[in-house]
Order: structure tokens, then C-alpha cells, then sequence
């Protein structure tokens, strides 16, 4: 119904900001890899209770069956790649390849935690999907998303960079802002697929989202199987459902994700019961927020039933400081290393 684009999507060339703009949609991503996940557990290919060493049998054997679902609903308990590789030097705007995360997983000694006993947002668990969805098509997973999904769709300007330095025509470029004023650029040197990678626009992301509503492409099986959340061990049911967070907004269900890559973010939401929704994609490391939340109350305000735009976050987590002192931290000083890294 409203598409517009505002600001520059290179301040170097003056290319201004446009609803057929490129932007790399950071962990929206993920939504996409679950569903591929979907398709070929609907033909039969694929069985999300099956330990994942059966079809990516480099991860080690660490007592314990680490299944897809697990991967789905970041309930594995492998370590987190941005973690681990910055603990390991791993510098912002450093390259990460997707052979990265599965060497991770491959040298991990231990997991953090018992599969399916807690949660804990995992890109490493996303990654390794990706390389399912190859493994089990034989087809790299790129390739196979733009036949089984992006084409289908239409979704003609959707690609996944999965090299370095990959050339995409129509992308902004994107920037942080510099305290002194003015920006600086911010380079997406990561050509990982599955946690992130996906290349989109607002025009694009429409036709998905209208996909998550109708199920033209995967049928409506598919697309309510995208809505099921997990569940620990425990019975215990997650927010977090196939690449999707399931939530609620002053009052309506609501489908979300947020992504962030070098300076670029989005935002993907959908009400179900309203057939809409909204995607904010943006070049800028600090979008304004409030503004996203004033134009959710423009269009569907008078169909909220719960309070404010400034009243709808979730409440401020509150911290108590600790004081450790100098000798309590000369403790740990040391050289300190690590095999996994």
C-alpha cells in the first residue's frame, strides 16, 4: 500500500534510496533458510528429529544428538560463531567464509549446553542448515533457493552473497556515523549463508511476506509450520518458532525478525489477523526506531488494542553494578589459550 525510499544509498555517487534499493537483510535471513528447511521435510527428504552427524558428519560426537529442530529453534547448545571467532581475534569488518562455522563446530571440545534443555540464539546453528539443505540436494544452497523459493516468488533482486566481495547492481552501500559528524563506511565482508547473507528489497520482501500469509509457494502446511514455536525439554514453548520470532504488538499476534550486518538493518513484521505487516531495511547502523514504531500507528493504529507506540517494548532490563577491585581481577590475568580457537 506505501513504499518509499529516504536518504542516500551511496553518499559517494548521490545515489538516493529507493523501494527497488538492494540491502542485505542481515538475520531476516533466517526465515528463509527455515523454509527451505520446511520444503524438504514436506517431500520427505528431510527429518527434523534426525541427528544432524548423519548428514554433516564432521561434528563431533559429544554424547549427546544434536538434531535439525535443535539447529531450527537454537536449542543445540554449539558455540556462537561471532563469539568464538572474536575471542579468537576476529576483528569487525573481518572476513567469514561458510567453511568457518563448521570447522567451529568440528573443533568444539564440548557443547554449552545440553541439547534441548535451554535456548540460545545460535548463527552457527543456521550456517549448518544451509549446508543441510546442500548436503541433502546436492545443489548449493544459493542455487537452490533462488529455484525453489526467489524465482517462484518473483522475488527477481533477492540474491545471497556467498562470496566475498560478490558484485550485486541496485545495493546500497552501508554506513555508521562518526561521533565527530559525517559517516563512515562499513564493509559486509561476510559471505556466510543460512544465519544471514540474503540481499533484498522492499518490493521482494512484500511478495514473501505475502507468501507467509497465502502459502503460494510450500502450500499452507508449509507456512503454519513456519508459525510452530519450539519446545525445550522441559515442555516449556519458546518465542521462537522457523526463523521467526512469534510474539504479540498492544494487543495483535505478530511475526517478527529483526536483522543487522555491518551498517545495514531490517525489520520484517507481520500481523496475521490484519493480512499485513511492515519492512523497514536501512543503511545506517543507528535507524531511527521510534520512527518504525510511528508508522506501524499510522497504518494499523486504530486495529492496535493495547497501548502506545512508546509503551509497546519490552520493559528496560535493570542492572546492579558490581565492584570487583584491582586484586580480584589480576586473578585472571594471564595468557590464555584455547584449542577450539
Amino acid at each position: 500500500m506505501y513504499e518509499r525510499g529516504f536518504g542516500m544509498a551511496s553518499l559517494e555517487q548521490g545515489t538516493a534510496i529507493g523501494p527497488g534499493t538492494i540491502f542485505d537483510v542481515g538475520s531476516v535471513s533466517k526465515q528463509f533458510t527455515a523454509f527451505a528447511i520446511v520444503l524438504l521435510e514436506r517431500d520427505g527428504r528431510l527429518d527434523l528429529d534426525s541427528d544432524i552427524r548423519s548428514i554433516l558428519p564432521e561434528v563431533p560426537d559429544f554424547g549427546s544428538t544434536i538434531t535439525v529442530r535443535h539447529l531450527i529453534h537454537h536449542m543445540s547448545g554449539l558455540r556462537e560463531i561471532y563469539g568464538a571467532l572474536g575471542m579468537a581475534g576476529l576483528r569487525s569488518g573481518d572476513g567469514i567464509v561458510q567453511d568457518d562455522a563448521l570447522r567451529l563446530v568440528a573443533a568444539s571440545e564440548a557443547l554449552n549446553f545440553e541439547p534441548g534443555t535451554e535456548y540460545l540464539y545460535c548463527n552457527t546453528a543456521y550456517m549448518l542448515l544451509a549446508d543441510i539443505v546442500t548436503r541433502v540436494t546436492g545443489t548449493p544452497f544459493p542455487e537452490w533457493m533462488g529455484t525453489h523459493v526467489f524465482e517462484p516468488l518473483g522475488m527477481h533482486r533477492t540474491v545471497i552473497m556467498d562470496r566475498p566481495g560478490l558484485v550485486i547492481p541496485g545495493a546500497a552501500d552501508s554506513y555508521s556515523p562518526v561521533p565527530s559528524g559525517g559517516f563512515r563506511r562499513e564493509f559486509d565482508n561476510s559471505s556466510i549463508t543460512g544465519a544471514g547473507g540474503v540481499y533484498s528489497t522492499v518490493e521482494d520482501l512484500g511478495l514473501w511476506m505475502d507468501n507467509l500469509l497465502t502459502g503460494s509457494v510450500g502450500g499452507q502446511a508449509a507456512v503454519a509450520r513456519m508459525r510452530e514455536r519450539g519446545v525445550l525439554n522441559s515442555g516449556e514453548p519458546l518465542t521462537y518458532a522457523f526463523g521467526l520470532g512469534i510474539g504479540t504488538h498492544r494487543g495483535l499476534d505478530m511475526i517478527s525478525h529483526t536483522g543487522s550486518s555491518a551498517g545495514y538493518r531490517a525489520r520484517f513484521v507481520v500481523f496475521p489477523a490484519l493480512g499485513g505487516g511492515l519492512i523497514a531495511l536501512a543503511n545506517r547502523a543507528d535507524p531511527p526506531g521510534d520512527a518504525i514504531e510511528e508508522v506501524l500507528d499510522v497504518f494499523f493504529g486504530d486495529r492496535f488494542t493495547e497501548g502506545t507506540p512508546r509503551e509497546s517494548g519490552p520493559p528496560e532490563a535493570e542492572s546492579t553494578p558490581v565492584s570487583v577491585g584491582r586484586p580480584g581481577l589480576l586473578a585472571y590475568e594471564g595468557r590464555y589459550l584455547s584449542p577450539e580457537l
